[in-house]
């Protein structure tokens, strides 16, 4: 039987350094490969005739082509979470082929959380998504130089609401001398083009949270306030499978909601939130939170989402609109609205986690 070698990369746009820990020695074997497909399979596929290997490497820009190549080729290989590698305060020197045997040593010693590697396709469907937070953040920024713009000749909307149609007639009624009457134009011309985009990208989401793949699952998620398909498309494409969380507090913890804390001895003391794990979920998740500060009421947009669904999960997404509208309101009463809003999202995903693992008796 071949001797197993755990093996560390450290991956790279160029080059993968790796480290090769084999079984029953401390001695590594280094090499350096370039991060193209068949030079890869070609190494590796060498390798493992003398080896079985066993690889790993962190999660970061270079994405899961690496993880795909070598399971190609039926080599092992695991993505693992970066922000879980354990480090020594005292290392203070940091190599290439230093981090590469880091790797091999921690995953001999399972010190090592493995990340979930998503299909191509169900990659391709995220990288839609983040492209639309991607041009909120665009729309926003055009609408905030527009706004400054204005301030700077003196001239402000007289009225609360902007961007409303009305805002915007107002906005096309402005007028400047030459040659600041091309900037405006081409202010307002790149916000109008972005949001155009912005829709369109938002058509597009909307047209696959009706495929087959992904209709069950939005149809849930949609039952809860404050949730609608962008924001329940985030949270299937972002984390994928829900059963992979053992219990609601797993996922508290994964999306950063739960408390940190620092206790010693007799001494306990928590604080804030970790805001570790996944961002994007965390934020809409908060944002979703937000819809539970008023009374718990069924509106016409919220009923039609229901429409269709089991009777089991609407009666779930029922009571927790009452149960977190109830905590917003006791928290709100003597802390900041921002406190309640973050502790009623850390619940919310409680809800969530019962409803899309079927797990709402043990909720």
């Amino acid at each position: 039987m071949p001797s197993i070698a755990q093996v560390g990369i450290d991956a790279h746009k160029k080059d993968l350094v790796v480290a090769l820990l084999v079984e029953g020695s401390d001695s590594p074997i280094r090499l350096t490969v370039p991060n193209e497909c068949m030079e890869v399979k070609r190494v590796f596929a060498k390798l493992a005739k003398s080896y079985e290997l066993r690889c790993c490497y962190e999660t970061s820009g270079v994405g899961f082509a690496l993880h795909r190549w070598l399971n190609d080729i039926g080599v092992s290989c695991e993505v693992v979470a970066s922000s879980l590698i354990p480090v020594k305060a005292s290392d203070r020197v940091k190599t290439d082929k230093r981090d590469a045997l880091k790797l091999a040593r921690l995953y001999r010693a399972g010190q090592l959380t493995a990340v979930h590697v998503p299909s191509e396709k169900e990659e391709c469907v995220r990288s839609l998504v983040r492209l639309r937070e991607s041009l909120v953040r665009e729309v926003t920024e055009s609408k905030n130089n527009i706004s400054a713009f204005l301030t700077r000749h003196g001239i402000s909307w007289p009225e609360k609401s902007r961007w409303t149609q009305k805002h915007w007639a107002w906005l096309r009624q402005q007028t400047f001398a030459a040659p600041e009457d091309y900037v405006w134009a081409e202010l307002i011309a790149m916000l109008e083009y972005k949001m155009a985009r912005l829709n369109e990208t938002e058509r597009r989401i909307t047209e696959y949270a009706q495929t087959e793949v992904y209709r069950e699952k939005v149809g849930k998620l949609c039952c809860f306030r404050g949730v609608a398909i962008v924001t329940a498309m985030t949270l299937i494409t972002e984390l994928f499978d829900f059963d992979r969380f053992k219990s609601a507090r797993a996922m508290m913890a994964y999306l950063g909601l739960a408390p940190a804390e620092h206790s010693s001895g007799e001494s306990r003391k928590q604080s804030g939130i970790t805001k570790t794990g996944n961002s994007r979920c965390r934020r809409v998740i908060v944002e979703a939170s937000w819809k539970c500060r008023p009374k718990p009421r069924m509106s016409k947009a919220l009923t039609k989402r229901q429409e269709n669904q089991p009777a089991w999960v609407v009666a779930h997404c029922w009571k927790a609109q009452q149960r977190l509208s109830k905590k917003f309101a006791a928290i709100a009463y003597r802390k900041p609205s921002q406190v309640a809003a973050v502790a009623v999202a850390r619940e919310l995903v409680g809800f969530i986690w019962a409803v899309m693992t079927d797990n709402v008796a043990t909720a």
